[in-house]
């Protein structure tokens, strides 16, 4: 398994392309080669036909619609004289979010399609050098993404229209946004999970090369819930599918420290889906059950449990989804404070327990719940869901800290039987009628919402 920022898709979709009249462009032709950008870098691109342009004309460039598992900061727009994007430069880009006064940042999509116009020569220029800072295009020479080398400093700038970078050595200021200092004019990559690709795993991410969230607000003493979220995913790089069953969250660090308790409650965490590799969320199983707990913010309370869990396969190329949301004042962190937060699984957090082997019937382990909180009983909650009081459990030869009451949805409508299956890692999820629990599971309870009276069975012990 593999954590992750929200991905972009292997491959650029193709964005539509045409000359047409109403600019001032001279004549000549480019190939053109586009890219989807996240947090952690760019997918690979796609490449356009040769574009062949004449005098008056303008190019438009039309960006489709992109799936909404796909979490798109920047779409980027190179081109070059060939058709090999190796040899292709950054001449624009279009932000995935919306900004300008009044919206925060990364918290409103840009609304797709959309369409962007190159419609005078100094838009089609690849990367070419400037002597000095003060020869930066300006007014309506300067595109957002443009790419230049000054001689001077000899660096290479990049216009960012929607930036408000402190301005330093390498972040020079305009009248609107700013040229940042950048490694190159290419964003080409042959390999999304290396280098600068979109897939690379976070903890082999420079953070210099992220691009970062935004500023959480420190002149109130109240905690203080942003618009905007960071996104995540669990990506199945195995050949096998993530059982159901099997919880799944975030882990918290802090000062580069792994802290469960001193985090407590300190982020909200949302269970988006799951997300396929076109992109798609899924947030059903193959009998159009809801995946529990999802689509609603949870205070993260490491300690205890998380609030999600699997109730269907996780396929291989398939993604949890997840985002993520500061939710603390100020008062309890230093400015200076670093929270990193790490997408992850628990396959299995129960401890191993030997008694199990006393309790054994035909060599197969036999659950039992232990003399503890609320003896994990399960008890009606709201609509289509239920709660599992506090206590703790052995299954499967695994046993598990006593955990909190909890409440799980999934359950299907008019339908009898239906059971409720734990296991030793602490893990509750619904399954139909027909299911029959491995040996690391047992049935805690069976439910019925069909309507009608029914008496309670006295079973023998």
């Amino acid at each position: 398994m593999r954590s992750q920022y929200a991905g972009v898709g292997l491959i650029c979709p193709q964005f539509g392309i045409a000359a047409a009249p109403g600019g001032t462009l001279t004549t000549g032709s480019l190939y053109f080669s586009f890219q989807l950008q996240n947090r952690a870098g760019f997918n690979i691109p796609s490449v356009s036909a040769q574009i062949t342009y004449a005098t008056n004309q303008k190019i438009i460039i039309t960006i489709p619609v992109i799936p909404d598992g796909w979490d798109v900061h920047c779409f980027v727009i190179s081109a070059g004289v060939t058709n090999d994007p190796s040899t292709h430069v950054q001449i624009a880009r279009v932000p995935g979010y919306q900004w300008g006064v009044g919206i925060e940042p990364q918290s409103v999509k840009t609304v797709l399609p959309t369409t962007l116009e190159l419609d005078r020569d100094s838009c089609l220029l690849l990367a070419p050098s400037v002597t000095t800072l003060g020869e930066l295009p300006g007014g309506a020479d300067r595109l957002d993404g443009q790419v230049r080398w000054v001689t001077s400093e000899a660096k290479w700038y990049e216009y960012r229209a929607d930036s408000a970078l402190p301005v330093s050595v390498d972040v020079i200021t305009a009248d609107i946004g700013r040229w940042a200092r950048i490694g190159g004019a290419s964003t080409y990559v042959s390999d999304t999970t290396t280098g600068v690709g979109s897939d690379r795993t976070i903890n082999s991410i420079n953070p210099v090369t992220v691009i970062p969230t935004p500023d959480y607000p420190g002149e109130t003493l109240s905690k203080f819930l942003p618009n905007w979220e960071a996104k995540y995913w669990i990506y199945n790089d195995l050949p096998n599918a993530l059982p159901a069953g099997t919880e799944f969250g975030i882990e918290l660090e802090y000062n580069n420290k792994r802290s469960p308790d001193l985090l407590s409650e300190l982020v909200m965490v949302k269970f988006i889906g799951f997300v396929g590799p076109d992109g798609t969320i899924r947030t059903q199983d193959s009998s159009g059950r809801d995946f529990p707990n999802c689509g609603a913010f949870f205070p993260w309370t490491p300690k205890l449990t998380t609030p999600f869990i699997t109730i269907d396969d996780l396929q291989p190329t398939e993604a949890i989804a997840l985002a993520v949301k500061p939710f603390f004042s100020v008062a309890e962190f230093d400015v200076k404070d670093v929270i990193g937060v790490f997408p992850t699984t628990r396959i299995q957090s129960g401890d191993y327990n030997p008694v199990w082997k006393l309790l054994a019937h035909d060599g197969q382990p036999v659950g039992t719940v232990w003399d503890v909180g609320d003896y994990y009983r399960v008890v009606p909650s709201t609509g289509l869901s239920y709660d599992i009081l506090s206590g703790t459990a052995l299954i499967g030869g695994y046993d598990f800290p006593e955990k909190p009451q909890r409440t799980f949805g999934g359950l299907q409508p008019n339908t009898t039987g239906q059971k409720v299956i734990i296991n030793g890692n602490a893990a509750v999820f619904t399954d139909l009628p027909s299911y029959e629990p491995s040996a690391s599971e047992g049935i805690r309870a069976i439910i019925s919402t069909a309507g009608g009276v029914r008496f309670p069975e006295q079973r023998k012990r």
